[in-house]
């Protein structure tokens, strides 16, 4: 299966595999002192989950945990999750797409040139 076709949901305590093009379940786990409220980002071959003060790393094929830190003095609120991945996910889109626009640019000004010497 690809990558490609996976979608995790972070809920009630457990992080959830589903088949995207499908919404078929691949896998659930249940992490250790789950809340209500699970957050997840994901990395490569890992799924970082935060629920109830702990945050797990999971495989991404099969929700084998990795390994787990309980965020020692840090309490039992909401985690935000952020990663410098993302951010160079987030760079290289912004290089794509404004290559793109540089490339319609010329094109159309190439188009309005052709027109213009056919038509002196």
């Amino acid at each position: 299966m690809a990558d490609q076709d996976q979608l995790f949901l972070g809920i009630n305590g457990r992080v959830v595999c589903l088949r995207r093009h499908s919404g078929r379940e691949l896998w659930r786990k249940k992490l250790k002192r789950g809340s209500n409220i699970t957050t997840l980002i994901v990395e490569d071959d890992t799924i970082y989950a935060a629920s109830n003060g702990y945050l797990h790393a999971l495989e991404r094929h099969n929700g084998r945990v990795k390994w787990t830190n309980d965020l020692k003095n840090l309490g039992f609120g909401v985690v935000i999750l952020g990663s410098s991945m993302q951010s160079a996910v987030a760079g290289a889109q912004a290089a794509q797409a404004a290559q793109a626009a540089s490339m319609a640019a010329i094109a159309a000004s190439a188009g309005v040139i052709a027109a213009t010497s056919s038509s002196g």
